[in-house]
């Protein structure tokens, strides 16, 4: 019996060894703690520099530390430094690296306690919460980093995190901050924060105060009025976006800001007035952006490597320069706007822009000067430089680097839908504003074609005929604003046989899945064969007039349009018939051609076909093959040519559409031809075959 009380109370005078409590007076902690091995503390009491200068050197074991009904007092000793090398030290503050290093798991701070000093608990990596004081109202550099805290929410309380405070805290996922400053580097490199509440009172946030939060996508910003934001202080995070609109006294966005973030939108208040270079350095997502209208220069490197960058009227009304390397491969922008006042491009300011394809200029009074190789890698001949100044037009074809560029210098007359050209897709714009409608674009100022002062049907007349004669009169400058679409939609002639001293009527047919109000067409036929400039309608286009003339070039050109921009009616068949004669030159195996073909659809868009060919003549059968020294037959599916020299067959469907077929000495195989009947034109001759299923 006596044995077992012995053990037990030899257990309870090691548990006390472990967990100590004391109430202390200041520097007495070193008398009333003796065992060094001890790992939970509870002090009661004061305390000073002196106490804590002992458990950093002397405690290392210690994980729990209980400091809630402490006070810390000030102290001074003039001849010995202490931690930190430091003499003063002063009242409700934990001294410079007090816990550092140390095994701590839990910490209970002072009620009182106002700051909290340098690296005062860097490097406990076993520390995962931590309650902070409302009385606290600074924590100093490094006071945590390198910590295990997983989540950490200031008290509005706290004016000042100092540098790297919370820095590299590889486990904080989340934090809320309310401090006016928030330091360099103060979260830096936490990759596992996600969740960022900035509010209250923060009005500063430091050089790289979240630089490399890897995993930090949004910043929450409620309620804040930030003045400052320093270099770096988000690069290198994975920020989508970052809305600083409401920031209404934001004044200074140092640079690199942003740099190699994800971030796709960014926008800046108008406050602000000074924004450092690279601020969206390699920001590769980026697609939206604003400068402040304040900005007098755009800095260096500002959007290099945004690739995705697309808003063209970036810079600010009252910029004068732009930085070197300031659009460095931005090459997903397709059109910059220049404003008046910029008098100064710098070194490579726009190279690698290779996206470019119009730059408007609203320069007035001089060519802007320019550092080297602004567009180095652009293809400038291919960018269309619309300068607003028109008087300057002479000066940019001299100025060195300015000249290389497509300078755009007059309007078209009759171009009244800007896309360069002056067509049908021109006449059906025009029909559309004299019927009342809105047509975008539409320019007003190419349209008075007569110059009457009034646009109406005697314009579109006088349009039909520029572009039945091809004219092209220079007026002003004029922009391209759009591109051509393309179609398989087509117009054809069927196969025809026509004596000499015959004049026979052909049908044009259209086959289309699209719909379509107007068309323009040439047709380019063979000697001995003559077009008269007569046309009539089929059921298909009895909503459309039709406009002929043939032209000095050898090209007849057709033009249908209706002045309601009617569609034709159906989807296959004649829409046009046209009167041909031919005379004794006509050849048995003739070709007539229809080329550069225009449809305009129902958006008064110009729609591009490709041409068709019909054979016109006599087509000779099989029994040919053998004066020419070629054999064409079908077997089946496939189409075989028997030829003693190589060349070229054409393949000429019944719609008129041609394809060149490649012929080798021998026999030549074809196994890939749709089913139907087939004009093979090889060797000068035609051949009428049947393709079957």
């Amino acid at each position: 019996m006596r044995k077992t009380i012995t053990l037990a109370i030899s257990a309870l005078t090691t548990l006390s060894m472990w967990a100590v409590t004391v109430e202390s007076q200041p520097g007495q902690l070193a008398s009333l703690v003796t065992d060094h091995s001890i790992t939970s503390l509870k002090v009661t009491g004061a305390m000073d520099a002196r106490d804590f200068m002992f458990i950093a050197d002397n405690l290392n074991a210690l994980s729990e530390i209980d400091l809630s009904e402490a006070t810390i007092e000030a102290y001074s000793d003039e001849e010995t430094a202490l931690l930190g090398g430091e003499n003063n030290f002063a009242a409700a503050s934990i001294p410079c690296t007090s816990f550092f290093g140390k095994p701590l798991t839990s910490v209970a701070l002072p009620a009182s306690l106002k700051s909290i000093g340098f690296a005062a608990f860097a490097g406990c990596e076993g520390l995962t919460e931590i309650t902070l004081p409302a009385s606290l109202d600074s924590i100093s550099s490094y006071a945590f980093s390198s910590t295990g805290i997983t989540t950490i929410s200031l008290p509005a309380t706290v004016k000042v995190v100092g540098e790297g405070a919370f820095s590299r805290c590889g486990n904080l996922t989340s934090a809320t901050v309310a401090s006016a400053t928030i330091g360099k580097d103060a979260f830096y490199a936490d990759a596992a924060l996600s969740a960022l509440t900035l509010s209250g009172d923060v009005k500063a946030i430091g050089e790289g105060a979240f630089k490399s939060c890897s995993a930090l996508t949004a910043v929450n910003f409620e309620g804040t009025n930030v003045a400052t934001i320093g270099a770096e202080a988000f690069a290198y995070t994975s920020l989508s976006a970052l809305d600083l609109s409401s920031q209404a006294s934001l004044a200074t966005v140092d640079g690199w800001v942003l740099a190699k973030t994800q971030v796709s939108n960014v926008k800046l208040p108008s406050s602000v007035t000074a924004l450092g270079e690279g601020a969206f350095f390699y920001a590769s997502q980026l697609e939206t952006a604003n400068l402040p209208e304040n900005l007098t220069t755009v800095p260096a490197f500002a959007f290099a490597g945004a690739e995705t960058l697309t808003t063209d009227s970036i810079i600010p009304a009252g910029a004068e320069s732009m930085g070197d390397y300031s659009f460095y491969n931005a090459c997903g922008m397709q059109r910059f706007v220049i404003p008046e006042g910029v008098s100064y491009i710098g070194t490579k300011a726009m190279a690698g822009m290779t996206g470019l394809k119009t730059i408007k200029a609203y320069t007035q009074n001089a060519v802007p000067e320019l550092g080297e190789d602004v567009w180095a890698g652009v293809d400038q001949p291919n960018v269309a430089l619309d300068l607003d100044n028109m008087g300057l037009v002479p000066d940019f074809e001299q100025a060195a680097q300015w000249k290389e560029f497509h300078i755009l210098k007059n309007y078209l007359m009759g171009d009244v839908n800007n896309d360069g050209c002056v067509d049908v897709s021109d006449v059906t714009t025009l029909i559309s504003y004299v019927l009342g409608d809105d047509p975008n674009p539409f320019n007003i100022e190419v349209a008075d074609i007569d110059g009457n002062g009034t646009i109406d049907v005697t314009d579109v007349t006088m349009l039909i005929n520029m572009v039945l004669n091809g004219e092209e009169i220079i007026i002003r400058r004029a922009p391209r604003t759009s591109s051509d679409i393309t179609t398989t939609d087509h117009l054809s002639i069927s196969a025809f046989s026509v004596r000499p001293g015959e004049t026979k009527e052909v049908e044009v047919a259209l086959n289309n899945t699209d719909s379509y109000v107007a068309m323009q067409f040439d047709v380019v036929l063979p000697m001995g064969l003559t077009l008269i400039e007569e046309t009539s309608n089929t059921e298909r286009s009895s909503s459309h007039a039709f406009a002929t003339l043939n032209r000095e070039d050898g090209k007849s050109r057709v033009v249908g349009y209706s002045m309601s921009n009617n569609t034709f009616n159906g989807n296959d068949g004649a829409v046009l018939r046209l009167k041909v004669k031919a005379d004794e030159q006509l050849a048995a195996d003739a070709q007539m051609l229809i080329k550069n073909v225009i449809f305009v659809n129902t958006e008064l868009k110009r729609v591009v076909a490709q041409g068709t060919t019909a054979m016109v003549g006599n087509a000779t059968g099989i029994d040919d093959a053998n004066i020419c020294q070629v054999r064409v037959f079908t077997e089946g599916n496939s189409l075989f040519i028997d030829s003693e020299s190589a060349g070229i067959a054409q393949l000429v469907a019944m719609n008129g559409i041609a394809t060149d077929l490649v012929v080798e000495a021998g026999r030549n195989t074809y196994s890939s031809v749709e089913p139907g009947i087939y004009v093979v034109r090889i060797a000068g001759k035609s051949f009428k075959v049947q393709i079957k299923n």
